[in-house]
């Protein structure tokens, strides 16, 4: 054999092998040793089903049955798994009869092929939204895994129809950034938390990782995504912020909030602002003398008339064990003014059903058209004269 034909037939994963009608193997190429370890006359001689430990030979070997193509796993000589492609061919010649197989090793194809199966696998099982979005020419969903439905009520087959889908449900507040993402104008290193619509209607919070795909001239063609739900991570988020900025008995702001928004109104924001101070007279004798189930009720009658009386979207807080403030901006002192005599109203009228705990309030007011470098001192004057009318009380 020429040295070429030789070296092309050793590197060859195609392995080629005369049998015996009954399996006997007569002759075996020589690149046997390259594909499965054995040398050729470690296979001569030998029955093709015990080296190769596949049954399957008996079906290959009879005439009757009918195949063109045939894959089926080996052994090699260490043990070891190998995928094969088989034809066969039966040939007559001088009175004895045998059969000519051509062997193909597609190991490496096979492995492949069962590793993008995982994979797809794992893509179909995830509770992750898992897609490929194409980006040349028109928009086209190239993939999107069946979680889809489980997330957000949607069908594989609707998300493939519409390919504007994904910009049909994200949040009005979301869609500027979220278009961003399909132009390349984001920072694909960060992550992105964006709301889609549901098919019922409710918005769902979802956590995106996005994977840009350029092509060689560095144009963008498609994004690849996986899109994780957060909703519960979100719920418990804003729950905790709720507990962190409110008062656990009464429902209002707590210090922590109100601090943080008179800082706000202090240093960024410059508006017209009324600041109204609250104190409870009654709360210690009524602790004192009646026990603190009695005074938690007096605290939450009025934080309850207080924000009945300046609204839902005025600031109320606690902000002491007796003591509430209201803020408001972009106000009129008049309207401030308004406020209190309504909160007083409604006390006394409170007062009048001669309730089991009356509530004794002093309160006290400033106003200023300007918040910024201004909130300390407008602090302080209510503060002050929520004193002063505590005092006029008692001598009164």
């Amino acid at each position: 054999m020429h040295l070429r034909e030789k070296a092309q037939q050793n590197l060859s994963r195609e392995l080629f092998i005369e049998i015996k009608v009954d399996g006997t193997i007569q002759d075996v190429t020589s690149n046997c040793v390259n594909i499965v370890e054995y040398t050729k006359e470690e296979m001569i001689g030998y029955n093709i089903k015990e080296i190769f430990q596949n049954n399957e030979f008996g079906a290959i070997l009879d005439k009757n049955q009918d195949f063109e193509i045939r894959e089926i796993t080996i052994k090699d000589k260490n043990n070891k798994n190998i995928y094969m492609s088989v034809k066969r061919d039966f040939i007559k010649e001088d009175n004895r009869e045998f059969i000519y197989l051509s062997m193909l090793d597609i190991t490496k194809h096979k492995e492949e092929l069962n590793r993008a199966k995982r994979i797809v696998r794992i893509f179909e099982r995830s509770n992750d939204i898992i897609c490929s979005y194409n980006l040349e020419g028109e928009y086209r969903m190239d993939y999107i895994s069946p979680s889809i439905y489980k997330n957000l009520g949607m069908t594989i087959e609707e998300n493939k129809d519409n390919p504007m889908m994904p910009l049909e449900v994200v949040h009005p507040d979301d869609y500027d950034l979220h278009l961003k993402k399909f132009k390349g104008e984001v920072d694909y290193d960060q992550y992105f938390e964006t709301r889609f619509k549901h098919k019922d209607g409710r918005y769902i919070w979802f956590e995106e990782y996005i994977t840009p795909v350029y092509d060689e001239e560095g144009k963008l063609v498609a994004i690849e995504s996986i899109v994780r739900n957060i909703q519960k991570r979100k719920e418990l988020e804003e729950k905790l912020t709720y507990l962190s900025y409110h008062d656990t008995l009464t429902g209002v702001y707590n210090r922590t909030y109100f601090e943080k928004y008179k800082n706000e109104l202090n240093k960024e924001k410059n508006r017209s602002v009324g600041v109204i101070i609250c104190d409870l007279d009654n709360l210690k004798p009524i602790n004192d003398n009646l026990g603190h189930e009695a005074g938690d009720k007096l605290l939450k009658e009025t934080a309850r008339l207080i924000q009945e009386n300046v609204g839902a979207d005025i600031l109320v807080a606690r902000i002491g064990g007796d003591e509430f403030v209201i803020l408001m901006e972009d106000i009129e002192c008049k309207e401030v003014k308004a406020r209190v005599n309504a909160i007083i109203k409604s006390i006394d009228n409170y007062n009048s059903c001669d309730p089991e705990i009356p509530i004794r309030l002093s309160m006290g007011y400033d106003y200023n058209e300007n918040s910024i470098g201004c909130m300390e001192m407008i602090f302080r004057n209510a503060d002050r004269n929520m004193y002063r009318d505590k005092h006029s009380k008692k001598v009164g």
